[in-house]
């Protein structure tokens, strides 16, 4: 009797430990399984253009930028930004997003950042060169309470010189002299002060900078004379550095070739805007004396 007791009881004790593995068993089975998180490597040139295609037509098919925050259906646990390095330039920029949705690693495409080739980039750089070539004031700095007399000043003096000019007069100094004559009554304040002299010698430079980055160099030798003129009127009236106007040089403004108007402007204004339509002339220059010079060997082989 007392053994059939003790067996039934070992059965029992038996049937629970075999329903608590069971138990266990269904338990483990129903948890999700915990996946290793994966190994970023580094990857080719081929391997990252095949990859942007993707992300590209993936984008299209589902046509949302980002939106994955948005959509209730996704866990977002993490996002981490990866940042690639722009061979051209050496900066970055942030090409995609990493999240981790419903328990994965997932690339997330941001449509905004685009990526450019060498050749777009070096144009974008020459454009952003250019608008702060145009935007630039090229030395010409004058606090606003002097700038409207010496404004009136150059008005009434240019005036003065063309009128002069349109009048018969053949002589630019005879022109100068015409304006010296309109201007010195009212203006002795702007042409005995070296730093309002100095403005409206660096109000030119940046006009004929100007005119030279916008490809117009046709009407820039009055400016390059007007400049001078003034920048003469200082060395000889003011700080006494020299005795006379040299008036030849002031000639030689207004006929001299490209290459040297530029140069120039270029000498004078303390920015480097004018470097590359400078060096542009000269290279244009030499061309044009090689032809120049093939054209010569030719006639002789002719003849």
């Amino acid at each position: 009797m007392v053994s059939k007791k003790k067996s039934r009881g070992k059965a029992r004790r038996a049937a629970k430990v075999a329903k608590a593995a069971a138990d266990e068993e269904v338990q483990q089975s129903d948890e999700p399984e915990h996946e290793s998180p994966p190994q970023l490597q580094l990857k080719t040139e081929e391997e990252e253009d095949e990859e942007e295609d993707h992300y590209e037509d993936h984008d299209e098919d589902n046509d949302h930028d980002e939106e994955v925050d948005h959509d209730d259906s996704l866990q977002i646990r993490k996002i981490t930004p990866t940042v690639t390095i722009d061979e051209a330039t050496g900066g970055t920029c942030l090409s995609f997003c990493l999240a981790i949705v419903n328990g994965r690693l997932t690339p997330i495409r941001k449509k905004s950042e685009q990526r450019l080739t060498v050749e777009e980039q070096r144009t974008l750089t020459h454009e952003k060169r250019e608008d702060l070539a145009v935007k630039c004031e090229h030395g010409c700095h004058l606090p606003g309470d002097g700038e409207s007399i010496c404004q009136e000043f150059l008005k009434t003096f240019e005036a003065a010189c063309v009128a002069s000019h349109d009048a018969g007069e053949t002589e630019w100094k005879g022109c100068f002299d015409a304006g010296v004559h309109a201007t010195s009554a009212n203006y002795d304040e702007v042409w005995m002060d070296v730093k309002r002299m100095e403005w409206v010698t660096s109000f030119y430079f940046r006009r004929g900078a100007r005119h030279i980055l916008e490809e117009r160099n046709g009407s820039i030798h009055p400016y390059a004379s007007f400049a001078f003129f003034f920048q003469q009127h200082v060395a000889t009236h003011l700080l006494k550095t020299q005795a006379e106007i040299h008036w030849p040089t002031l000639r030689n403004l207004l006929s001299c070739d490209d290459l040297a108007i530029i140069r120039f402007f270029k000498d004078r204004i303390p920015c480097s805007c004018l470097n590359e339509k400078y060096e542009e002339a000269k290279s244009s220059l030499v061309e044009f004396g090689e032809e120049e010079e093939e054209e010569e060997e030719d006639g002789e082989e002719e003849t």
